[in-house]
């Protein structure tokens, strides 16, 4: 719900609803003697109020207040089959834990000269999980003709689950996850339809939520830090009916003892072109790089704690003539490529789809 009570106060509510069930008819692996069966229920629903004022020209206030109540199992309900090839029992229902947040938030914009905005703001959480947490985040932006540049430091957190209190021994003491953010990005219109962008980001993680081993058992705990350094550069190009882009990642994020952090590939890049047939008609092509990454343990089929780097391409056809539809026949892993994703959990690593063909209709209410 959208309401403006003058040209300078507006109002803004929404009301929502997540299931992220885990069906109790999940097989989470197989191998050659068993099925796993898995069953996580998960229900969130939540209330934000948000409002944006103008109490002056060049000042810009937003702020807002949010409730969330969420049901979620503390852990997975699992059964086993007694055959690779018999699915497993339906797991029962497991233990819940319903939990609370409540947050409060504001943001200031103030134009300081004609080129130049400066940005604060803060966020104050109350979980009933982890207590009370407060975000602050700063920008300054400069804008002049065709020329944008962007310093930007924000403070953030990643709550624990459930799960990560009661695995193994339990830690009832566990904190959230903190990260502190720096990033500097820039854009030139280099000409009428083309632009670069240009960003040099730092992220430093603390309190990182890891599982260490105690006598005969584990349980999470708090401990280690994290340092992300990274860089992205986009180049846009829009000419007529023709639009494409090509972007490139580099992010390497090591730990205390100077150790890559697994599941995360040092090089990324991306390409693709859209063509405007006619006024109705469009083809996209796009192509995807994922450089190679560590696995968090050894591939039994390949003996390395590797996976290998991949190109995949995938593509779309898209008609918009009729009033208020749009249908697209799309196109996955267009050259049928063989590539895998990591693990922490069986399997050691995880198949990609092959191709894949798929029809698409959306409508416009």
């Amino acid at each position: 719900y959208n309401h403006n009570f003058s040209n300078d106060f507006s109002l803004f509510s929404t009301l929502y609803y997540r299931n992220s069930t885990i069906l109790d008819n999940t097989v989470a692996y197989i191998t050659d003697a068993y099925q796993v069966g898995y069953y996580r229920p998960n229900n969130l629903a939540g209330w934000e109020n948000m409002f944006s004022y103008l109490p002056l020209q060049d000042l810009k206030i937003i702020g807002g207040i949010l409730f969330e109540y969420e049901s979620l199992a503390d852990s997975y309900s699992i059964t086993y089959s007694n055959s690779s090839i018999k699915k497993p029992p339906v797991p029962g229902n497991p233990k819940m834990d319903n939990n609370t947040l409540l947050s409060l938030y504001f943001q200031t914009q103030y134009k300081i000269y004609d080129s130049l905005n400066v940005y604060g703001g803060a966020r104050f959480d109350h979980s009933s999980i982890y207590n009370d947490i407060i975000t602050p985040r700063f920008g300054l932006v400069f804008n002049k003709a065709k020329f944008t540049i962007k310093l930007l430091y924000a403070d953030a957190y990643r709550a624990p689950k459930p799960w990560d209190f009661t695995f193994s021994l339990g830690n009832p003491d566990l904190k959230p996850e903190k990260m502190r953010s720096l990033e500097i990005a820039a854009s030139y219109l280099v000409y009428r339809n083309t632009k670069v962008n240009l960003s040099v980001y730092k992220n430093k993680l603390y309190d990182l939520i890891i599982q260490e081993q105690f006598g005969t058992g584990f349980k999470s705990v708090n401990k280690g830090n994290v340092e992300t350094i990274g860089v992205e550069i986009n180049l846009d190009y829009v000419a007529g009916f023709f639009r494409s882009f090509i972007n490139y990642t580099y992010n390497s994020s090591l730990d205390d003892n100077g150790e890559t952090i697994p599941e995360i590939a040092k090089h990324c890049a991306g390409l693709g072109a859209s063509f405007y047939i006619n006024k109705n008609i469009s083809l996209s092509v796009r192509g995807n790089y994922f450089g190679k990454r560590k696995n968090p343990k050894i591939i039994n089929t390949t003996g390395s704690d590797f996976i290998d780097d991949a190109i995949v391409f995938n593509s779309s056809l898209n008609y918009t003539g009729f009033d208020k539809f749009r249908l697209s026949i799309i196109l996955n892993n267009l050259l049928n490529k063989t590539y895998y994703n990591t693990s922490n959990r069986p399997p050691d690593r995880y198949r990609q789809p092959q191709r894949a063909i798929l029809l698409k209709a959306e409508y416009n209410l």
